[in-house]
């Protein structure tokens, strides 16, 4: 079992890689949009057939397409804070010795493991829901 500041280490290393990956995608969709519009000036028949000759595409690809894939990434951020504060959870668990589980306290997901977190360990959570005050 990893201790929870290898947790919290590893999910800042995993961070990292989804931040890459959102890059990459964005890269994708511009690149996608490119190769579309190419091929409506061009005689290509490989890029035409890509694209099943519809010269529709252009505002899906360029608007409608990406925002589904960036409403999918905070869908993504949201599963993968889940399964870190599970993991952070279990880890606290078993360093401090607590025979309370996360998974006997009321709620589920993110709120469950906060409630958790917050009333059987002493990591100190500034996620109460409400805006922190800014000097």
């Amino acid at each position: 079992m990893q201790v929870p500041y290898q947790v919290v280490a590893y999910f800042s290393v995993e961070l990292d890689s989804y931040k890459l990956f959102i890059e990459m995608s964005e890269r994708n969709w511009i690149e996608e949009s490119e190769r579309y519009t190419s091929s409506i000036l061009e005689d290509d028949e490989p890029t035409l057939y890509r694209f099943n000759y519809r010269n529709d595409l252009a505002s899906k690809l360029n608007d409608e397409f990406p925002q589904y894939q960036r409403k999918s990434y905070l869908i993504m951020l949201v599963s993968i804070f889940e399964d870190f504060m599970n993991q952070l959870c279990r880890s606290v668990e078993a360093d401090l010795d607590i025979k309370a589980s996360f998974t006997d306290f009321t709620g589920s997901g993110i709120e469950r493991a906060k409630q958790y977190l917050s009333k059987l360990s002493s990591l100190s959570l500034p996620v109460s829901g409400k805006k922190m005050e800014t000097d």
